[in-house]
């Protein structure tokens, strides 16, 4: 095949060179339908190499041959010749490879847009028109006006035709390889009925060489024939400027162009080139060279009909060579001699050199935006080229001034001196290149970069633009460097005290706000606990709220590293903050942000459009926070947070007369400090340790509020079945004075009625949802819940209930007030005062997992500072001196030889299907699954005969089960009664069948244990009837008062310590006389152990929060995978 003809001589010559020299890259060859597909990538004068494609058909037909190339030239190019080239010497002479899988065609895996433009640009008729584009391949048909060169001096427009892709992101078609497909009769698909007629108009004049030039940049309309065709182009409404597909160019008014002289910047220092400018404002003009002349505002986008005065053609005088400065004078001469233009005529023109007062330097920075393009290889197709892809990137023009003499692009400009052209004298000033290079150095430090460093701009694309700079986050994509824009802007103002001259154009679309007044409420409303927080600005003579965009900006804020510099910042210092629902950015004073900031940051409350609905507590330590609010209502505020501050402090209130008791000294600070909290209209939780009297407290409590006749509705106390009697039991022992009245069994029913005729109400968890409505229908004084952590989910109905009841103050009772997570604590203060710790998501968000996963030390210590005053915690060791001593011991238990088998055993198989469930649901999901796995390795640990496994059933010893039966024999023979828990009520069975082998007496109780013999087997223990209590955990952990016992058994630990020691509580209390000895039953190198170090860690969480000690560094409170890892680690 005669390939080499389709080519000509030249581009013969040099793509041999091209191959000789190894320019191709990536060569690849595929069947296609008529014969092979040559591919690969030719690098060329520019960076991006060209991508070429050329068709080899089988049959040797000359007339099927096609070369496509990415080059201006579109194909039959040097590009095409040296992927040939090179083909033929990798296949050592051209062998032309035979054709296989005739019938399976590879065209098909061909991109839509690639086989498209095979089909209608390679093998399509002569001068037919192709089918129709698939939607896919729609294209927008542009006619862009550029200028070839800089455009400071103005100039002569030139014209190429562009196609689009939908929406902007094109690839263009270039003009070149346009007209030449219709100089073979060819043109795309996409084209419509009037370019095609438009484009043949332009292909005809610019043929004629007469009306108009064709070159490499696009057509140069020139005369009369171009004005008809540049008004129907202009009439298609696709005219746009500079190839940017939205720039639209419309029609503007008339207007007057004049002739003028600038300096030019390539030249000798002095050099003049003749230039355009519009009357009117100076700027430099594009003027389209039909008959009539045309204009264009590359600013405004507007073509109009152009008024030239000058005698002198607009063309030629832009024709004009460079002019040195000392010759310019004789040059207007010889000008006026020919007729042209006497306006450009001095009589005698002189140089002077300006003073360096005339001329001080003045450094200039002019943000506006710019439209920037980048180019690259399309990888959809791998045939197009991609158009530029304009998008208007906020920038920072950098210029100097000399005086009244602009020197727009400094750094390109680099002539010694400065010139300007009056009248009388050609004015000039030395440049001073030193000062210039530190104003450049400042940019920097401002964090600005040159143009072409951030998007790296081509070499055509670098031209004139090498004193625009922009922001390094511009590189990401439209709009992701806004943020650093606004930070920029706040640098301003000392920038300008700098002497720096700022211009800021309407296009650049960023601005910053400054307020001309700062106002802060916090007033009355919605009743005496709440209150209305809201801050804002005076701008423009209104009022704008922007506590709300505040809080969002708070949830986002690193508290620890940036408010000490906002709080340390200087007093006019300001700091640029978006409210992108106000469509505004605020130049905040940084001290200002700071306090709201600090303020915010620890207020939980939801956010309302007005403003923030504050607790009294929240609003009195805001009132203490911002200084600046005034007036009665913030005043009062801000002696409550004076008084909550220092809550140790209180009134000392005496112990009623009517109590039938003795209170101790702390006990008497824990009355007083109740009534602190009611005086204030506060909730709180009394978390003092299991034993120390948080019963007698709140019944001296209530007997202080019926003899101060507060008590006009009942208290309703709300606790677990198994002490209801214990609370009417303490009641009548201590408070016979008041009137009890217990909500328990069938006989409840007709007592609801009678609610508000007592003082005490008592009724149970369990029964409250049952009960709910009959006991909403009353109001009462206070509704105190005891062991709330029973409330402890948020979403259950007991809590639900809890929170819905009707109630004048509320208060907590619980030695455990978080057992697993902060969230319980939540749940509690949602009860007591809505709103106080946030909305339960916020809370868990900005709180609860950073201080969890053991992020955040500081937002644990505020939530411990926040809560402080509405909690109240002493433990046994801080005021019961007297209290006897507790001994805790952990007795390791080796498993037996059988025993360890089957824990390894399942624990492989467990741990097998836990990572198989993790990996196909994630860890969240596999809770039941992770659940399953540590029980079957915890009931082996206890006893094997736990398991429901045949494997397990063969397991015959128990090696805890052992040392327990041989520690209680030993300690029953001491003379000791102990108390024994479990989790499973099913080893507290076998336990009990152990001793009763042993001739030990025992008692049980259990969940499934009737609420009226719980008193009885409490006191048969108490009075010795037998040495060993069984107890269920869950079931006997918390209200029981057991002193006579003096050892308690965990026979097997539980995740929650706080659980274990409110049993352990059971004996270690008021009224135990004994020292108290507390085991573990725990066996080695199991998941027990690892159960163990769980407990230290929720240990150290809980302390922290509860009472401000600082929790194990770096360890959370929730269970992570590493902790499951950890747990189903082999023994």
């Amino acid at each position: 095949m005669l390939w080499r003809s389709y080519f000509d001589e030249g581009a013969l010559q040099r793509g041999k060179a091209y191959a000789v020299r190894e320019r191709v890259s990536q060569l690849a060859i595929r069947e296609a339908v008529e014969g092979w597909v040559i591919e690969g990538r030719v690098r060329g004068s520019r960076s991006t190499p060209y991508l070429s494609r050329v068709e080899v058909p089988c049959s040797g037909d000359d007339g099927n041959f096609g070369a496509v190339c990415t080059c201006p030239l579109g194909g039959d190019c040097k590009h095409a010749v040296a992927l040939i080239e090179t083909f033929l010497v990798e296949e050592k002479g051209g062998v032309t490879p035979v054709r296989t899988n005739r019938e399976a065609p590879v065209e098909s895996s061909l991109p839509t847009n690639l086989r498209h433009w095979i089909d209608v640009s390679l093998r399509g008729a002569s001068g037919n028109r192709a089918a129709e584009l698939p939607k896919e391949m729609a294209r927008l048909v542009r006619y862009s006006f550029h200028l070839g060169e800089s455009g400071r001096r103005g100039g002569v427009a030139r014209l190429t035709l562009l196609a689009f892709a939908t929406g902007g992101k094109g690839r263009q078609h270039g003009a070149a390889a346009l007209l030449r497909g219709l100089r073979q009769g060819e043109y795309p698909a996409y084209l419509g009925e009037e370019d095609v007629r438009l484009v043949k108009e332009m292909e005809l004049l610019s043929n004629t060489m007469l009306e108009g030039t064709f070159g490499a940049s696009g057509m140069v309309p020139k005369g009369r024939f171009w004005s008809i065709l540049i008004s129907d182009v202009l009439a298609t409404k696709r005219a746009i400027w500079d190839g940017e597909a939205e720039a639209l160019l419309g029609s503007g008014p008339e207007r007057e162009l004049e002739p003028c002289w600038v300096a030019d910047p390539r030249g000798r220092d002095g050099d003049l080139l003749s230039g355009i400018r519009f009357a009117d404002s100076g700027k430099p003009a594009v003027i389209v060279g039909t008959k009539p002349e045309l204009y264009i505002d590359p600013n405004s986008r507007t073509v109009g009909l152009a008024v030239w005065k000058e005698s002198v053609d607009p063309l030629r005088w832009l024709e004009a060579p460079p002019v040195a400065a000392g010759q310019l004078g004789r040059v207007c001469e010889r000008m006026a001699v020919v007729g042209w233009s006497p306006a450009l005529r001095p009589s005698e023109l002189e140089i002077r050199d300006l003073s360096a007062h005339e001329a001080a330097l003045v450094p200039r920075l002019v943000l506006t935006r710019m439209p920037v393009k980048a180019a690259g290889p399309d990888s959809s197709s791998g045939i197009w080229m991609t158009a530029r892809e304009a998008r208007q990137v906020p920038v920072a023009l950098f210029q100097v001034r000399y005086g009244s003499i602009l020197v727009e692009n400094p750094l390109a400009d680099r002539g010694q001196f400065v010139t300007s052209v009056t009248s009388e004298a050609i004015l000039r000033a030395k440049r001073d290149f030193s000062r210039e290079e530190r104003f450049v150095g400042l940019l920097s430090a401002l964090g600005l970069a040159g143009l072409e460093e951030v998007f790296e701009l081509g070499a055509g694309q670098r031209s004139g633009k090498q004193n625009v700079f922009t922001l390094p986050g511009e590189r990401r994509g439209s709009g992701q460097g806004a943020d650093e824009w606004y930070a920029f802007l706040g640098l301003l103002p000392k920038v300008q005290e700098m002497d720096w001259e700022i211009e800021i154009r309407s296009d650049f679309g960023m601005k910053l706000t400054y307020a001309e007044e700062w106002w802060t409420e916090l007033e009355e409303e919605g009743g005496l606990d709440w209150f209305r927080f809201d801050a804002g600005v005076q701008v423009d003579g209104k009022r704008v709220s922007l506590v709300g965009a505040l809080r969002e900006i708070a949830t986002r804020f690193d508290m620890v590293k940036d408010l000490p510099k906002l709080l340390e910042s200087k007093e006019e210092d300001v700091v640029p903050v978006k409210f992108p629902e106000l469509d505004m950015v605020l130049a905040f004073p940084a001290v200002r942000l700071g306090q709201l900031l600090r303020s915010l940051l620890q207020l939980f409350e939801a956010t309302e459009p007005r403003g923030t609905m504050l607790h009294r507590l929240g609003a009195a330590r805001l009132a203490g926070m911002l200084p600046g609010l005034e007036g009665e209502t913030a005043k009062a505020l801000r002696g409550l947070g004076d008084r909550l501050a220092d809550f140790k402090g209180v009134t000392r209130v005496k112990t009623p007369r009517t109590l039938q008791a003795t209170l101790r000294a702390y006990q008497t600070e824990g009355l007083s400090w109740l009534q602190f909290l009611r005086s204030h209209g506060l909730g709180g939780i009394l978390a003092d340790d299991m034993g120390l009297g948080k019963t007698v407290q709140t019944l001296a409590h209530v007997l202080v509020e019926k003899g101060a006749k507060r008590l006009d509705r009942p208290c309703l106390i709300v606790a677990p079945t198994s002490v209801v009697g214990n609370w009417a039991a303490e009641a009548g022992r201590f408070a016979p004075s008041l009137r009890v009245l217990v909500l328990q069994g069938a006989e409840r029913q007709s007592a609801f009625e009678r609610i508000p005729d007592h003082d005490l109400v008592i009724t149970s968890y369990a029964l409250l949802p049952r009960d709910g409505e009959s006991i909403q229908a009353h109001e009462y004084h206070y509704v105190i819940l005891d062991e709330a952590q029973y409330i402890k989910n948020p979403a259950s109905k007991m809590a639900q209930m809890a929170c819905s009841l009707r109630t004048r103050h509320r208060l907590c009772l619980t030695g455990t007030p978080m057992e697993n997570h902060l969230g319980e604590l939540w749940s509690l203060f949602h009860f007591l005062m809505p709103g106080f710790l946030g909305d339960q998501e916020s809370f868990r968000r900005n709180w609860r997992k950073p201080i969890e996963a053991g992020e955040d030390s500081k937002r644990r210590e505020i939530l411990a500072k926040r809560v402080a005053p509405l909690m109240l915690r002493r433990t046994r060791g801080e005021v019961l001196q007297e209290l006897p001593p507790r001994t805790d011991i952990v007795r390791s238990v080796a498993l037996s030889r059988a025993q360890a088998e089957l824990y390894e055993v399942v624990r492989a198989a467990m741990d097998k299907r836990v990572r198989e469930a993790i990996k196909a649901k994630g860890l969240a999901q596999s809770q039941i699954v992770v659940l399953d796995a540590l029980l079957k390795l915890r009931q082996i640990c206890c006893d094997p005969r736990l398991l429901k496994l045949t494997a397990a059933r063969k397991v015959k010893e128990s090696a805890k089960l052992e040392s327990f039966r041989e520690l209680v024999t030993g300690l029953v023979e001491e003379g000791r009664r102990i108390l024994v828990f479990s989790q499973f009520t099913s080893m507290l069975a076998l336990l009990e069948k152990c001793l009763d082998k042993e001739k030990i007496a025992s008692l049980k109780l259990t969940g499934d244990t009737p609420g009226n013999e719980r008193a009885k087997l409490v006191n048969a223990f108490q009075a010795g009837q037998a040495p060993v209590f069984f107890i269920s955990l869950k079931a006997g952990g918390s209200g029981l008062n057991l002193t006579t016992a003096d050892t308690v058994i965990h026979y097997d630990p539980w995740w929650n310590p706080a659980v274990e020691e409110q049993a352990t509580g059971r004996a270690h209390r008021m009224g135990q006389a004994n020292p108290v000895f507390v085991y573990r039953l725990i066996t080695e190198g199991t998941i027990e152990e690892r159960i163990l170090d769980l407990q230290k860690r929720k240990a150290a969480i809980a302390t922290a929060i509860l009472e401000g000690h600082s929790g194990e560094p770096g360890r959370g409170l929730a269970i992570e995978r590493s902790d499951l890892e950890m747990l189903l680690a082999p023994i």
